[in-house]
This record gives C-alpha cells, sequence and structure tokens, in this order.
C-alpha cells in the first residue's frame, strides 16, 4: 500500500510523519498500519479535546472523583459531556460517569488535552480500575498534551493553560472559587452547573490553543 502525503490533511500528514503503530514502528515505514489504524478508523481522523473537573485530596484519584468531563470535537461545535448524578452518588459514586467518558473516548483516534498526560487520563485509568472498568487499551488512541508543547518548545514565566491562552489572545478561561466545588458536591444544582460551564469553556480554549501552536509539535508517538 502506498500513500500519498500530498493527499493527507494536516493532522493526518503529522501522524503519518511522527507517529508510531501498534508494532511501535514509525507510520511512514508502516504504510498498511497507517491505513488500517487511522485511515480506515471511520474513514477520517477523529480529534477530541478533553478536560475533567474532579473533587478530592490532593488530586488523587484514590481519594477524589470525577465531577464532570467534557469532550469537544475539534474545530467543530460538537461536544460529549457528563456529571455525577446525585440520584445514585453515594452507593456508585463516579463509575456510572467513568462509564460513559470511557464510551466517549472511544469515539475519537487522538485525545488532545492539556495537563492531560500527567493528571486528567491516569486519574480517569485508576478511576476505571478502582470501578473494575476496562479503560482504553494502550496504543488505541494517540495522546496530544499541549502542556508538553509549551514546555518544550515555548519559554513562558508560566506554562499554565491560564497563562498560554492569556500570552496568545485566547478569552474564555474562567475561575472557580473553593466554595463552589463544597457546594456542588455537597449536592447544589447550580454550583455544579457552574462547574459543568467551567469544563465546557476549558475544552474551547484548549482547542482554540491547538490550533495556535500544534505546528510545532512534532511527536504523536504516545498512548493515552
Amino acid at each position: 500500500m502506498v500513500v500519498n502525503p500530498h493527499h493527507l490533511k494536516k493532522d493526518e500528514l503529522i501522524i503519518f510523519l511522527t507517529g508510531r503503530c501498534r508494532h511501535r514502528n514509525l507510520y511512514y515505514k508502516e504504510p498498511a498500519c497507517f491505513e488500517k489504524e487511522i485511515l480506515n478508523n471511520n474513514k477520517k481522523l477523529r480529534i477530541g479535546i478533553l478536560d475533567i473537573e474532579i473533587f478530592g485530596l490532593n488530586f488523587n484519584a484514590d481519594g477524589g472523583i470525577v465531577l464532570t468531563y467534557y469532550i469537544k470535537e475539534h474545530d467543530k461545535n460538537i461536544f460529549y459531556h457528563g456529571h455525577i448524578d446525585y440520584n445514585d452518588f453515594i452507593t456508585k459514586l463516579d463509575k456510572p460517569i467513568i462509564k460513559n467518558l470511557i464510551n466517549d473516548l472511544k469515539k475519537f483516534n487522538v485525545i488532545i488535552s492539556f495537563y492531560g498526560d500527567y493528571f486528567d487520563l491516569p486519574f480517569i485509568r485508576t478511576r476505571s480500575v478502582i470501578h473494575g472498568l476496562n479503560f482504553i487499551q494502550y496504543g488505541d488512541i494517540k495522546s496530544i498534551d499541549l502542556y508538553r508543547t509549551m514546555k518544550h518548545k515555548f519559554k513562558l514565566h508560566s506554562n499554565s493553560l491560564k497563562n498560554a491562552c492569556k500570552v496568545f489572545g485566547i478569552d474564555g478561561k474562567t475561575e472557580i472559587d473553593f466554595y463552589t466545588w463544597i457546594r456542588a458536591i455537597a449536592g447544589d444544582k447550580k454550583a455544579l452547573n457552574d462547574i459543568i460551564e467551567h469544563n465546557r469553556h476549558d475544552v474551547i480554549i484548549t482547542d482554540k490553543l491547538y490550533n495556535k501552536i500544534i505546528q510545532y509539535e512534532r511527536k504523536l508517538n504516545r498512548s493515552i
């Protein structure tokens, strides 16, 4: 099988030149794998922007839960999201939302996040195992963490999402105060809705940041 790079979209070309297949070989050296794993996966590359909001001790998954999640389809006004259900929260904690989150992740070939390789994805994976759920297998979905790009390709006084958006002129970063988190976990639906909206804004601005800096991201061989 021959892949003509001139016929690939920008995101597909990045994966073709820098990504690795299940056999850990570069895609341009294994075009058959590229066709099977990328081009034949729904005949198009699906990129999702992921962010979760959690509540817990020291941001660790063995002492916390996922409150809400959002996945935005790249460059589209399409969202997949979920939040805790107060009706069965006492008995099931965040198991239902984790189950739905895993199913939504499977809709994509690539997941974009900010600090997701260090926090969001390990947190979701840990909660999945705790609940006896099967997380995404290694190699099934690629990961691009924009925090890595900011840290290694740029020089800012802070590599936070808030500062990166401020420097690059991206509006929309919101803040949630501590007591809103407390009220949300206590069953205050308005507080939970504030966090849900904050979560939605984060994936929107992360998508905008991705468009600003993706050309400087050269590696796409990491799995979620």
